[in-house]
């Protein structure tokens, strides 16, 4: 059965045949390091650990950065061809668990969460569309919201927080899942400070479930047709018999 997440319609969406390479025949990249993926994902599991333990203090995140650091650069240098710098990368994030540290604490995000790295999969009309959500807490005044974590310096605009696919997925999934219609839905930005909110309504899981059906029926077709036109962006354009280099 055909499983979707947010990342796979994505890529689908961006070019079906980088779809195939990536998700049917399970590539990777080979691309200089990522650095932001690293940290992203070293992040995510430190911060996973604090809400799983409920050790809210400062100690615990410097403690466990490292451990978290080299393991995410370890599990991710497969798909690059060097790790040259991680040295640099590694005292960046230090900067970064104190930013987001005191943020969460002067807003109340340091307390018991509902879930933190909230594994779903539900199935719908013949395929399955899964998720993995960090945050769904209880705020003091009783509102819960579904948190997704942005490791990034980038921005974005409130038209585009407002149709966000990602975070539509993420309130239908905690609804299907839990039974819990959120009140709030955003992206945690621990660099910037910032916590966006948005809400989710019916129309918006029709409008996005309409989409990952007709993504699920191309795959079932085996329509993957290359976007030639998408060659410039692509990561696999080195493994990839239809890249087009534009001159």
């Amino acid at each position: 059965m055909i499983k979707l997440s947010h990342s796979s319609v994505v890529v689908y969406q961006f070019c079906p045949y980088a779809y195939y390479l990536s998700r049917k025949l399970f590539l990777k990249p080979f691309i200089p390091m990522r650095w932001a993926l690293v940290t992203g994902v070293a992040f995510h599991n430190l911060i996973n650990k604090m809400y799983d333990t409920e050790d809210f203090s400062y100690q615990f995140l410097r403690r466990g950065w490292k451990p978290c650091f080299m393991d995410a650069m370890e599990k991710e240098a497969s798909a690059f061809q060097s790790t040259a710098g991680w040295e640099e990368q590694l005292q960046a994030g230090y900067v970064l668990i104190a930013t987001f540290y005191k943020f969460a604490k002067e807003n109340g995000y340091l307390v018991k969460p509902l879930a933190t790295e909230w594994v779903f999969e539900v199935a719908y009309k013949g395929f399955k569309i899964k998720g993995i959500i960090d945050l769904i807490i209880k705020t003091p005044d009783g509102k819960v919201h579904i948190l997704d974590f942005k490791t990034g310096w980038g921005k974005i605009s409130d038209d585009k927080l407002a149709v966000h696919p990602q975070l539509t997925l993420y309130h239908w999934g905690v609804l299907q899942g839990m039974g819990i219609k959120a009140d709030k839905v955003g992206l945690f930005f621990p660099r910037q400070k910032a916590v966006r909110l948005s809400t989710r309504c019916e129309d918006d899981h029709i409008q996005l479930l309409d989409e990952y059906t007709k993504v699920a029926e191309s795959i079932t077709k085996e329509d993957f047709h290359p976007e030639t036109g998408q060659c410039a962006q692509c990561e696999y354009s080195g493994l990839c018999p239809h890249f087009v280099k534009k001159s």
